[in-house]
């Protein structure tokens, strides 16, 4: 068994972010790491996330950053600087998104919920086990 906990960063990566509040277009930094109780060597991929405006992951007003097994599509969708970043750990995964909000909502509140799944580091990177961002117009898997 592992459990998934999930990060906001200060912009060097050095401090978990005390505060959740971001300015449009802010780098919002996120990790993703796992805690293994069993000391197998894992390596930890988000396979979607979608962003909502209410606790609820399933509303109709969402917008869905990564998908397709781990593709970070937001620099495709928005032309954003949001990516996945080089890993420094296997168990760990570092991703920038860039702050937005839903216009559509009066509330400036974005709810983020994403399914992670940790694998063997064994396991080759396939379509199925991916980190990939969109480089220069194509997408690129950072593993």
């Amino acid at each position: 068994m592992f459990l998934f906990f999930y990060f906001l960063f200060t912009d060097d990566w050095q401090f978990e972010r005390g505060s959740n509040s971001y300015f449009l277009g802010d780098p919002i930094l996120l990790e993703v790491s796992a805690i293994i109780s069993n000391h197998m060597s894992l390596r930890v991929y988000v396979d979607h996330c979608v962003a909502t405006a209410t606790q609820d992951a399933e509303a109709t007003l969402r917008y869905d950053f990564i998908e397709n097994f781990g593709c970070l599509t937001d620099a495709y969708l928005t032309n954003s600087n949001s990516r996945f970043l080089p890993r420094t750990e296997e168990h760990k995964l570092r991703f920038q998104l860039e702050a937005f909000r839903f216009y559509q909502e009066p509330s400036n509140q974005v709810y983020i919920t994403c399914y992670v799944k940790a694998v063997p580091v064994v396991l080759a990177v396939n379509s199925q086990y991916r980190a990939c961002s969109l480089i220069e117009s194509r997408y690129y898997a950072n593993d």
